[in-house]
Parts: structure tokens; sequence; C-alpha cells
């Protein structure tokens, strides 16, 4: 059995930190409910026209008629001389089933009993409608007016979203009222509400977020090539538009040219920045998602994140960060310092562009190896042979007494070496085969488990090599590393990477393995927790695991020389139960 074990590949060690490698996605909550609204109002104002989308519930349907060319009255659109925009065309209208849309309030009443949520209605039955209004100038202002009472508030429930051109102006909000918009036909980044509670997450069009972390200090940046261009020469064929071929060397570019700015000094010294990952991001309905264009992007609304990393060794006591890039319409600067403790928002302008953070966590530990030795004897003696043992040596020493003196000496030193070795032999095995309670045998998993995670919060690769061999059997260790390369390689395409910093074993039942003393057999079960921050957002990740794990006494310490996961599954935070069984 222990043959079986010991040639485990251990091809599945990559689910083990699979849940570092999670892709991270920067997944904003919405918190006003209006994506429940009973109906949804899309907005698309364009060059020359503006799109509306809506999806009228069907009892609904009467306060928005008549839903004709010559007489409509669902959404009307009025611009800064009163002039309402003409209705051209009617795109579709039709009975459909309501979008499911996420919504955060979705399981809320499951985990909260007697929550009081704003829940879409049970009967998905909308009236489908797309509606196309002329643009024939450029307006500085539109009043949207949506169907209403007497008192000029909205005779019905409305959640609406707006974009002008590619750039949300608002996430979900409820039309209540008429409300006033004021058009940037320039840069419509800063097209926005009369109504300053109508408006999106992220308002910034430049944001830095700075991440102290054990051994590396990560600078993430959103820029848009719009601003860049007021600091850099983009080489573009035209000041209007990225060309699909720009693409890739314009991203090159840009992180060349953010790698020579804003320097950054960790205790002190400057720290030469190492590229990450640079990449297009959308600002969506729900985060700051990375994208790859597959056609031209207009300049106006495209936005590049790079990530620039700074090694440090261990945690470091003071990192500076000094802004550099400041424009006439870019004067302030969203500054956010993530350290283990939370985040600290804050502001850079020019006459205060340095942001400094300070080390004051309390009774943080790094996350650093800890040996597991083969528990030392003592209770686990065999008295029996030992007994035996003494009992040879003293009538051996009797007899050899009745004879020369000088006999005694070297049979006493043969008789002696004899037993320190048959006594080191039965110590030996009897730490091995019988050295551990439940608890104790819980314990050193546990902790292996833990070990092989703290290897990967190094960015080193050698620091992570090395910190491996300490847990890993070295028959396994390079194939198990470069395993783990390989799927850090394939999550950098993608953004951070997850810490893991709790392991919680569930499940723990092992033997020895009867052909070999040095070998202990786990069927165990566990779960990993721990986050990611990317974007200014930090999410948790939880994976319950299953599975078969051999360990193999080596030189004095217990090693990972085999495992087989049996079943991997993400938990959902606040949703599934680790107490549940694995599908």
């Amino acid at each position: 059995m222990h043959v079986v074990y010991r040639k485990m590949k251990l091809l599945s060690l990559i689910l083990l930190v699979s849940l570092l490698t999670a892709p991270a996605k920067a997944d904003w909550i919405n918190l006003t409910g209006a994506e429940n609204a009973a109906n949804i109002a899309e907005i698309y104002i364009m060059d020359d026209h503006i799109r509306v989308v809506l999806e009228i519930f069907w009892s609904d349907i009467e306060i928005f008629e008549p839903l004709t060319l010559d007489n409509f009255s669902a959404i009307q659109f009025v611009t800064e001389e009163g002039k309402q925009l003409e209705l051209i065309d009617i795109l579709v209208l039709e009975p459909r089933l309501r979008i499911d849309r996420y919504s955060p309030f979705s399981n809320l009443g499951e985990n909260i009993p007697g929550a009081m949520t704003n829940r879409p209605p049970e009967d998905k039955r909308v009236y489908y409608v797309e509606l196309m209004f002329e643009l024939s100038e450029h307006p500085k202002m539109i009043t949207i007016n949506p169907p209403k009472d007497s008192t000029s508030n909205a005779l019905v429930n409305i959640g609406f979203l707006l974009f002008h051109k590619n750039v949300p102006v608002v996430d979900f909000r409820y039309l209540s009222t008429s409300e006033t918009l004021y058009l940037d036909w320039d840069d419509p980044w800063y097209t926005k509400f009369e109504n300053i509670n109508l408006d999106r997450h992220h308002k910034s069009a430049l944001t830095s977020y700075l991440y102290i972390e054990p051994f590396e200090v990560r600078h993430e940046i959103l820029i848009r090539p719009k601003d860049l261009m007021h600091w850099m020469d983009l080489k573009l064929a035209d000041d209007k538009t990225i060309h699909i071929n720009e693409l890739q060397p314009l991203l090159k570019r840009v992180s060349t040219f953010l790698m020579e700015k804003n320097p950054l000094t960790i205790d002190g010294q400057i720290i030469k920045p190492i590229l990450d990952q640079a990449e297009y991001v959308n600002i969506g309905l729900y985060g700051i998602q990375n994208v790859t264009p597959t056609e031209n992007l207009e300049i106006d609304t495209a936005i590049i994140g790079v990530m620039l990393s700074y090694l440090s060794t261990g945690m470091p006591e003071q990192v500076e960060m000094t802004w550099q890039l400041f424009s006439e319409k870019v004067n302030m600067i969203p500054a956010t310092s993530t350290d283990p403790a939370g985040p600290f928002i804050t502001y850079l302008r020019p006459e205060e562009n340095t942001l400094i953070w300070k080390n004051y966590l309390k009774d943080y530990a790094l996350p650093d190896i800890e040996l597991v030795m083969i528990k030392p004897p003592g209770t686990n003696i065999n008295y029996t042979f030992l007994l035996l043992i003494l009992t040879l040596t003293f009538f051996t020493i009797i007899y050899l007494a009745r004879n020369k003196w000088s006999s005694l000496t070297s049979g006493l030193i043969i008789v002696m070496m004899v037993a320190a070795l048959l006594f080191g032999k039965i110590w030996h095995q009897e730490t091995i085969l019988k050295p551990l309670t439940e608890d104790d045998a819980a314990l050193i998993l546990e902790t292996l488990l833990k070990n092989i995670y703290k290897a990967f919060h190094m960015h080193n690769e050698e620091d992570v090599y090395d910190k491996l061999a300490l847990t890993v059997d070295g028959a396994l260790l390079e194939q198990v590393y470069l395993q783990q390369r390989q799927a850090f390689a394939m999550q950098n395409a993608g953004g951070a990477q997850a810490k893991v910093n709790r392991v919680k074993l569930l499940k723990n039942d092992f033997q020895t393995d009867s052909a070999t003393s040095k070998t202990l057999i786990y069927h165990a079960r566990w779960t990993a927790e721990g986050a990611v921050s990317h974007w200014g957002h930090t999410h948790k990740r939880t994976n319950l695991y299953e599975a078969l794990v051999t360990l193999l006494a080596v030189e004095g310490k217990w090693k990972i020389s085999g495992l087989k996961i049996l079943n991997e599954k993400r938990l959902q935070q606040g949703v599934d139960s680790i107490s549940g069984s694995l599908p």
C-alpha cells in the first residue's frame, strides 16, 4: 500500500491551491435594490440618437400607454430649451419574460430570517420595448420624465441605468421623478446628473490602489488613454480611436511610462517596480472587470489598468508613494492603501501628493513555515523489550565478572553497544508506529497543509521552492513546484492572487501503513479560507476539500509524500455550509 501512495503523482495538488489562483472579480455591490423594480429602463445616449430599452411589468402596461409613434407617453426627453425629442422608431414591442439580474438581496431573506428585502416580482411576464429617439444636435442638458402623477412623482417603480456612449453615468437607481442630466460631449466621463444621489460607484477617471503585504507592495493604477494624452504621446493613428492593431503596443507604452512615474520607497529605500500586469478594463454594473477587446476602442471610454510589484523583505515598516500625474481636469486622485487590517482611503493633490503608510499592525505574524518534527521518544517505549535487554546485560556482566577483569572491560563495551543498538531500534520503531493521538495527528496534518499555502505567500521563486522543500517530500518537490508556478502564471493573465489565511481541518481519519514504519495515511476533509484584493476591493474565497493524504517521516520530520483529491467545492460566502456533504 505504501508503494502506491509514495509513487502517487501530485497532479491534484494544483486543486489544493486552486483557491489561490481563482480569478479576481471586482464585484462591487449595489444596495439600492433598483435592479429588482417591477419596471426597468436602460437608456443609451449616443451621438445622433437615444435608445431606450424597457421591461414593463404586465400589470403596469396601462401606465405607459399609448405605445405608438404618434402619441408616446412612456418616457420623455426634454432639452434645456424645452424641446421634446421625437420618437422616431419602435424597434421591438413584444411580450417576454423578465431578465434575471444579479441582486445582493437574492438570498438575504434565506440567511437573515425576517429581513425586509426588495425582490423582483414573482410573475416574470413583461412587455419588452426598444425605442429610438432622434438626437439631431448635442444639447448640454436633457431632462428625463417618467410617467408622473399630479405631485410629479413616478406612477410606478422604475429602476434605471443610463450610459453616455459606453460610459456608465449611473448605477441602478430609481427614476422616481424628473431628473436632469448635464452632458459633456467632449468627454462623456464627466457627464452627470444634477441629483447628486444619481451617480456611479467608480467616479474618478484616474485612481491609485496601494497594497502592502508581506514580501510585496503592489501598486495598481487605473488610467484612461484620454487623460494620458496630457502627459505622453500615445502614438496612435488618430485621437478618437484605438485601432485593434494598436491595443497591445499601447499597453506596453503606457506600462513603461507608469513604471518611471510615481516613485515608491520601502523603509526609506527607492525600489524599482516590476511590471506584474497591464490590461484593458471595463467599469461595469458590478465593478471593474478586465476585458480582452476584439474591436477598436474609443479613446473617450477606454480604461487601462497597470499593476506594479515592489518586492520587500518581510513586512515593511513604512511605505511612501509620491504621485506625479496631475492636470487641470485631474487634480485630485483617490488613493487607497490596504494592509492586512483593511483599507484606508485618502486623496492626493498637487500640494499634498505623497501617500505615507506606516506599520501600526499589532501582533501581526509573518506567514512562516513551521517544521513538524517527529515526536521524540518518551512514554512510547516497549518496556518488555527494555527489561529483557537489561536482564541479559546484567547476567552477562556477572558471567564476565568471574573471569579476568580485562575481559570484563571489553565485554561490557560490547554488551552495552549491542544493547544501545537494540534499544535505539526499539525506541525509533515505537516512535513511528504508535506516536500519535488523534489530536496530535490532526495538528500535524493541519500544520503541513498550512505550510503549503504559506510557501506561496513568497514572491521570489527560489524562496517558494525552499519553503516547499520543508513540507513536501524531495522526490516530488520539483513536480509540485513546477505545476504550481504554471498555475500562478496562468492566473497572472487575469489579476491578483489570493492569499490563504486560515486552514481548518474538519475530518481526520488516519492510520499507520502496516508495510512501513515511516508512513501515515489520512482520509481528511478541510476548508481553506483566503482573500484577494484587486482594484480597491477585497474578496473572500473559501474552498472545501476531501482528500487522501500520505505523510512520510524524512530525517526526523513529517512531509507530504502523496495527495489525492477526492472532492473539491467552492463555498459561497453566507450561502453554503461547510457541515454539508460534498456532491
